[in-house]
């Protein structure tokens, strides 16, 4: 193709080629600036803010268990009103969790359902345990854990 052409052709073809390229590679910028953009809003309002729910509900749960902790190991009943206000901060938090598109409701509904379940056996454990002191190797490890996914 290019070698029936002359000389001035290809030196008129060669501006024209470079300017197709040109432009290809701008829309190709444009397109992936765009992409990019999306990506940084989800990571904005989605993956962030699931993250940081994620550490102020460990936070929380730690909180809860080291106050069911002094309802056994002190006998403190009036812990368990500590406990039970954190319990409900707890399901506020998952239920705020439902606002975030990135976490599916239906984890969310799993997870107050879990924690629901834990939560009255862990206080009924404590009431049952109450004055008692927790076993040295069942203190220093926290046995409870968050399914993964």
């Amino acid at each position: 193709m290019f070698k029936d052409m002359t000389v001035k052709s290809k030196v008129i073809l060669l501006p024209i080629l470079a300017t197709v390229a040109f432009v290809i590679m701008i829309l190709v910028a444009l397109f992936m600036g765009n992409k990019n953009r999306a990506l940084f809003d989800r990571i904005e309002t989605g993956y962030y803010p699931a993250l940081r729910l994620s550490q102020e509900l460990q936070k929380s749960f730690g909180a809860l268990h080291l106050a069911l902790e002094e309802v056994v190991t002190a006998g403190k009943i009036e812990e368990l009103k500590t406990a039970e206000a954190i319990q409900d901060e707890l399901i506020k938090k998952l239920e705020s969790g439902k606002e975030n598109r990135e976490i599916a409701a239906s984890e969310i509904d799993r997870m107050i359902g879990m924690f629901q379940d834990y939560y009255s056996e862990a206080r009924q454990a404590a009431l049952q345990g109450r004055g008692r002191a927790p076993s040295p190797s069942r203190s220093r490890q926290n046995t409870t854990t968050w399914p993964r996914n």
